[in-house]
């Protein structure tokens, strides 16, 4: 890994995305040191989430929600890194919640997922291996695709964005899902990947 990109992953410090200042901590991941985080972040704050429960799955920062919090939704937002959820407090979020995926969850308009999406297990990230590493087979994103739908509401919507860097990890989503976002951040091509409710 890169020196610099390592120095600034062991320290406290504050990034800027669409004009909100947001903490970074170390052991949680940066939404612009790896890019998908403030990209889907921005693009989900550009949808219709006005007066919409969603939820911010492995909020990480918290990036996600606060930008749609901003634009009018109503957040609730939950990871299993306790640290995560402290500093997503910190960034403005009030309802956070350490749990695992979709326990005690509830239902929700719109579920959004930036999800460990390289193969591998977390031991092999020091500090972020439960936020970049979803299983040898991608097991949390296979769990995640199997589960979703018994937490959305029946007008409910799922994006969950993925790198076009690692294929496995659209395969691991299943059938059904369709693209809605596609972009570019420094060179990683990121997509949306959208599913329906499946009680419509």
């Amino acid at each position: 890994m890169n020196p610099l990109i390592w120095w600034k992953l062991r320290r406290k410090r504050t990034v800027v995305v669409e004009g909100h200042p947001l903490l970074v901590i170390p052991g949680v991941l940066d939404p612009i040191l790896f890019r998908s985080g403030a990209w889907f972040a921005r693009w989900v704050s550009h949808q219709n989430v006005d007066g919409k429960s969603l939820l911010d799955l492995g909020c990480g920062t918290g990036v996600v929600g606060v930008l749609a919090q901003a634009a009018g939704a109503r957040v609730v937002a939950t990871d299993v890194n306790p640290r995560a959820c402290e500093v997503a407090r910190k960034n403005g979020l009030a309802q956070v919640h350490q749990r695992d995926l979709f326990d005690g969850a509830g239902t929700h308009q719109i579920i959004c997922f930036n999800p460990p999406y390289f193969i591998g297990t977390p031991d092999k990230h020091p500090l972020l291996g439960t936020a970049l590493y979803g299983g040898e087979d991608l097991e949390l994103i296979r769990r995640f695709a199997s589960n979703v739908h018994d937490h959305l509401t029946p007008d409910g919507v799922v994006w969950v964005v993925l790198s076009d860097m690692v294929p496995e990890a659209r395969a691991a989503l299943g059938a059904g899902w369709h693209p809605v976002g596609r972009g570019e951040s420094e060179g990683e091509q990121l997509t949306v990947w959208s599913h329906q409710s499946e009680i419509i």
